[in-house]
């Protein structure tokens, strides 16, 4: 599928990528701007190569990141009406078995309207809905674009008023939900939920009589992690585990934000029931930080407030207190309005939306890309 050219390619960007992450002078080979559709999430699929824009009727734009110009492509229509739509959810399971780049999109949609619609209706107020993405392929194999195929759509059950987080891993959904002043997990089969639209079962793993901020985070060995700012669950949602268990990396490192800090949590999600996570403060929360939601396994976070701050999480644990030069900053180019940064490891990538020129269109996103794989300086930038 690759040519030996084309695995040397992958192979000298992933060396600079760890190179120019790690460089105590944290230079980016190059920098890029473009303008998207407004954006309402962004994620950066593994690899670097593709950004998914979502707005806020569902609707998914991807930009290819590898391109000379970047401009955006429709992967997925808009699934409400602009002027109905409640904050939607979003995330997204990739799929590491498949020989080319296959992922797997979960929504949560609140449509708007009443109560007493039917919960079996296509316009049922609150739905589920699952995609798929694979690349489309040219003649000779080569991933040219994405596409998109529905591959599920349930209501979700009547006793969910609100949903606050959502997770996908396989064939499993987990969110936590309001059900009048209590906060719940629920792990669904979403395979399951599919066919039995109006009676199918779920897994109730925690509660908690705090309104508080939460997430929550699907792992293998049927493993799922629910944290708000009082408090952390790690739990089997499982006695027989649905999918057979051959974690990589039994010892998970995951970034949260809370409302004073950003804190990692380090955890053995293979073999220990209910352990209490290692918990370590980065970094303290001031309303203009953002930063970048890690990925399984990442050593290392983007946090961005006047310049860009990267932190290597994996342990020994790096703090503001104990660097270890661990932190590594660069001012940024674009610094002005700068937030919801995206990192990519592997390919040494970070996306960030910059703040609006006076010349955007009113309904686009400004968005810049900063390469730290010192691959890149080896070519001329057409930005």
């Amino acid at each position: 599928m690759y040519s030996s050219q084309e695995l040397e390619h992958l192979l000298l960007l992933w060396r600079s990528a760890e190179k120019g992450l790690d460089s105590d002078a944290l230079q980016p080979a190059r920098e890029r701007t473009f303008m998207g559709v407004k954006a309402d999430m962004m994620h950066l699929i593994n690899g670097g190569r593709w950004l998914l824009v979502t707005e806020k009727t569902a609707a998914v734009t991807y930009y290819d990141l590898d391109t000379d110009t970047i401009s955006g492509v429709p992967l997925i229509p808009a699934q409400m009406e602009l002027t109905n739509a409640r904050p939607i959810l979003m995330s997204i399971d990739l799929d590491t078995h498949s020989p080319f780049l296959q992922f797997t999109i979960a929504f949560s949609l609140d449509n708007g309207g009443t109560r007493k619609q039917s919960t079996n209706s296509a316009e049922s107020r609150r739905r589920v809905q699952i995609w798929r993405v694979s690349v489309a392929l040219d003649d000779s194999q080569h991933a040219v674009g994405l596409t998109a195929t529905c591959l599920a759509s349930f209501p979700h059950r009547p006793e969910i008023r609100f949903v606050i987080s959502l997770s996908l891993l396989g064939p499993n959904i987990a969110f936590t939900s309001t059900t009048g002043m209590i906060i719940y997990a629920f792990v669904v089969d979403w395979t399951q939920a599919n066919v039995s639209p109006l009676t199918y079962p779920w897994r109730v793993m925690q509660w908690t009589t705090v309104l508080s901020t939460t997430s929550i985070h699907l792992f293998p060995s049927s493993m799922v992690l629910v944290a708000s700012d009082v408090n952390w669950s790690l739990c089997d949602f499982s006695l027989t585990p649905e999918t057979i268990n051959s974690p990589d990396l039994p010892r998970a490192t995951l970034v949260v934000g809370t409302s004073s800090c950003v804190s990692a949590l380090s955890f053995d999600y293979t073999s220990v029931f209910n352990e209490l996570p290692t918990i370590v403060e980065l970094i303290h929360w001031t309303p203009d930080v953002s930063y970048a939601k890690t990925c399984l396994g990442y050593k290392r976070i983007v946090v961005m407030n006047h310049d860009l701050t990267i932190i290597r999480t994996s342990p020994p644990f790096t703090t503001p207190q104990n660097p270890t030069g661990g932190f590594r900053k660069y001012l940024l180019s674009s610094a002005p309005g700068a937030k919801a940064p995206l990192l990519d490891e592997d390919s040494g990538r970070v996306v960030y939306i910059t703040q609006r020129s006076e010349s955007s269109e009113p309904n686009t996103t400004n968005f810049a890309v900063v390469d730290f794989a010192m691959i890149f300086r080896k070519q001329l930038s057409p930005y």
